[in-house]
């Protein structure tokens, strides 16, 4: 952040609150307060899911000055991937997509040797016996 552009009085420092979020749960919200040369703060992110609420008020003799809020955006970071497991190695999904496949080849088998027990036209005992609907 950078400094107020019109203080009203000597910068005294900074006061930051900031609040994890995940969807609908809030936690606890933490304070911090940096002197009025600082004006950088990294969070270490333990959970790589939630997310942060800040509010940024600039301090000076005469009192606080009007807050700054900000939200932290979605950031996928490398461990959140790592951590993440691929459905296509797992165990039960390759023995799922084994099974089907073994469902479908059965499948076709069987109607490949239906349709070959059946011929392409119909079997007559007699030579002399007519076709036609006489």
């Amino acid at each position: 952040w950078s400094p107020p552009e019109h203080p009203n009085g000597i910068l005294t420092g900074y006061s930051l609150q900031y609040q994890p979020f995940n969807g609908s749960r809030a936690g606890r919200t933490l304070q911090e307060v940096f002197s009025p040369n600082q004006t950088r703060f990294t969070l270490a992110r333990t959970d790589p899911v939630s997310r942060y609420r800040f509010s940024l008020k600039a301090r000076t003799q005469v009192g606080d000055g009007e807050a700054m809020r900000a939200e932290s955006p979605v950031i996928v970071n490398e461990a959140y991937t790592k951590s993440q497991v691929d459905i296509a190695t797992q165990g039960w999904f390759i023995g799922l997509m084994c099974a089907i496949a073994l469902l479908v080849l059965i499948l076709l088998i069987v109607c490949f040797i239906k349709r070959s027990k059946g011929g392409k036209y119909p079997v007559r005992e007699q030579k002399d016996v007519p076709l036609g609907p006489e």
